[in-house]
């Protein structure tokens, strides 16, 4: 029985000389193109852009949307200046107060209170 090292190569064994010079000169040789076969540039095969276009997509996506977070910056609101309005809002009566109240409410709270509004004084209905 042979190693298995010597099966892998059993083909060689029966190749003769001329046979390598002749698989060498066909390995070799020039290759005639038509021009139906003449290589086509990169940027003209749909494939590649098939292939280039989502992660492409994905890169002027994110260019896009740093651009809009960074040109559109909500501003730092000052504790002094809220404490103060928060306190006229306060000294205030009747429906101005209501008002003013409504308007200093966290965005959370003026969302959700956006579809169903409740009005101070009033018992929610249920």
């Amino acid at each position: 029985m042979q190693s298995p090292k010597r099966l892998s190569f059993w083909f060689l064994d029966k190749l003769k000389p001329h046979h390598i010079n002749h698989m060498d000169w066909v390995m070799n040789s020039p290759q005639k193109t038509s021009p139906a076969s003449a290589p086509i540039p990169w940027w003209r095969v749909p494939h590649m852009w098939l292939v280039l276009g989502g992660p492409m997509a994905v890169v002027v996506a994110g260019i896009a949307t740093a651009v809009i977070a960074y040109s559109n910056q909500d501003p730092v609101l000052d504790k002094v200046e809220y404490e103060r309005d928060l306190a006229a809002a306060k000294a205030l009566q009747g429906k101005e107060r209501v008002d003013a109240l409504v308007k200093m409410q966290p965005a959370g709270q003026a969302r959700n209170h956006a579809a169903s509004p409740v009005v101070p004084g009033e018992a929610p209905k249920r």
